[in-house]
């Protein structure tokens, strides 16, 4: 009974986890970052796993029993026969079938665990070779639906990047009258933030009052942008060391996490990538971890003002928000640039998360900066 009923587990087992994960592990595979994960994964299993299956058991084959060669309707010496003679032939062959069939059901069913694996794990090419064509094809579909959309939408695209201009200067501008409306340097350092940000912006569209005597455009935007974030440091860890936190566990966990994903990101994606300089490389993980500062303090000032009156709790929300929408802008910016990452509709993206991040890192700081 115990065996049966572990048979009957191994069986379940064996059709069920292939059809849970193989929709699942298909879906991960279509993404950018999944299926450099499992190219690399499915290289690793290949080495191993073809060292194991060079291995092969010293057996004798099982031998064959004879098989009786039956003559075919259209052979003119089964049509010489009687109907009777040719009916019985008939019969036979089907109650040989029909033993055939029942035969191979009941080695199937008596098959051993052992057996269910070796077999399943002989498959594993055609099961692979299957995965990979369902991919493809999920694909190219993908990419023919996003072609689709692209030129329709690819007059919008330009206008959306240089909308940024406008919208970071309306923000410097937002942010400069904070100053006046709030007691505390934040906000002077916020301003002085969206004003970088603007300059990086201008360089980026070559906007030619701001970037006319430039000759390294891309260089310069790149070190505006880090400079930016850097303004943005004292905002937060300043405001998180005005708190007077005497236990910083919350700022270091944050810190680690945030450079562990900056760093993860740049390794998988920047740091490797020969078709780009190695200088440009270097710059991109050296100015990625201001970013990643950034939304490190954000938490920290966040985590410290929830439990103090209102509004100072949401003051914090915000800047936690703002912070990691520029960081999100700040990573697919330097994966489009560097990475060889071409997202769709990248530029909405970019101009949705900086606008919108910058716009609540100042509310935050006005919140948090209201006279009392």
């Amino acid at each position: 009974m115990i065996d049966e009923w572990c048979e009957r587990q191994v069986d379940r087992l064996c059709a069920f986890v292939p059809a849970y994960l193989g929709p699942r592990l298909i879906c991960f595979s279509a993404t950018r970052i999944g299926w450099r994960i499992c190219l690399l994964a499915g290289t690793f299993f290949r080495r191993i796993g073809g060292a194991f299956s060079r291995i092969q058991w010293i057996e004798k084959p099982p031998e064959e029993s004879p098989v009786l060669e039956i003559p075919e309707e259209s052979d003119p010496e089964f049509a010489r026969l009687t109907p009777e003679m040719q009916e019985e032939i008939r019969q036979w062959e089907r109650e040989r079938l029909e033993k055939e069939e029942q035969a191979k059901a009941q080695k199937q069913k008596n098959r051993t665990p052992k057996e269910r694996l070796s077999l399943w794990w002989a498959g594993r090419h055609e099961r692979a070779w299957r995965r990979e064509q369902r991919f493809a094809a999920h694909c190219q579909a993908a990419d023919e639906r996003a072609q689709r959309r692209m030129v329709k939408l690819l007059p919008l695209l330009l206008p959306v990047q240089r909308s940024r201009f406008g919208a970071m200067l309306l923000l410097t501008i937002v942010s400069v009258l904070g100053v006046l409306a709030t007691e505390g340097g934040s906000m002077a350092y916020m301003a002085a933030a969206c004003c970088v940000m603007w300059l990086s912006v201008s360089c980026e569209i070559e906007y030619e009052p701001v970037c006319g005597p430039l000759r390294q455009r891309h260089l310069a935007a790149t070190l505006l942008r880090a400079g930016g974030f850097a303004l943005l440091l004292p905002v937060f860890f300043g405001s998180y060391v005005g708190q007077g936190v005497q236990n910083n566990v919350v700022l270091q966990g944050a810190m680690l996490t945030m450079l562990f994903a900056h760093l993860a990101l740049f390794f998988a994606l920047v740091a490797f990538n020969h078709r780009q300089p190695l200088f440009l490389r270097a710059l991109a993980g050296v100015c990625g971890v201001l970013p990643a500062l950034t939304v490190a303090s954000s938490f920290a000032l966040a985590t410290s003002m929830l439990a103090r009156p209102f509004p100072l709790p949401a003051a914090g929300l915000l800047g936690l928000a703002g912070a990691a929408l520029a960081f999100l802008s700040d990573r697919v910016k330097t994966l489009r640039e560097l990475g060889g990452i071409r997202l769709r509709y990248d530029a909405i993206w970019i101009g949705v998360f900086t606008e919108l991040g910058f716009f609540l890192m100042i509310l935050g700081t006005w919140l948090a900066n209201l006279p009392a």
